[in-house]
């Protein structure tokens, strides 16, 4: 299982290498799918420090780190975003999500596993209703058009 620590001004995760805001077109997806699974928790954070875990199922898309930066069909990571994802996420490199798992720990057939740590100064500065919103991109960090999948975090 992956395991991130995310603090105030630190966007974690493994980042692919390439030039920022370099337009690029992923391609046809069909028979993609990410489904995150019910165990996956908890819903609530709030103490100094607070781990998520997140429990998904996704076909169609090899989780790899062997094109970072470029565009492969079929291959591809999940990011995860904070209540929104930029509607350019589509079209050009994204840099502005929470977290992103290029190969996150397998649990079983189709099945991954990735955890998050939030310190104490990001759940000060982040209390109320959040939903992280979670989709699969091309490890050139182009968000693929398959559904996005939600997940609701209260931040007390």
């Amino acid at each position: 299982m992956k395991h991130f620590i995310l603090g105030t001004a630190l966007v974690v995760g493994i980042i692919s290498v390439g030039t920022l805001g370099a337009s690029a077109r992923v391609q046809s997806n069909a028979g993609m799918t990410l489904a995150v699974q019910s165990k996956s928790g908890p819903h609530s954070i709030s103490s100094q420090k607070d781990l998520v875990t997140f429990y998904f199922k996704i076909t169609g898309l090899t989780m790899d780190t062997h094109y970072p930066g470029k565009s492969v069909t079929g291959h591809g990571h999940v990011q995860i975003y904070l209540d929104k994802v930029p509607s350019d996420a589509y079209k050009k490199k994204d840099l502005h999500h929470l977290a992103n798992a290029d190969v996150p720990g397998k649990t079983g057939k189709n099945t991954y596993a990735v955890s998050i740590e939030f310190d104490s100064a990001w759940i000060k500065e982040h209390k109320g209703q959040h939903v992280l919103r979670v989709g699969l991109a091309a490890n050139s960090m182009v968000m693929y058009h398959v559904p996005i999948v939600s997940f609701n975090l209260d931040v007390k």
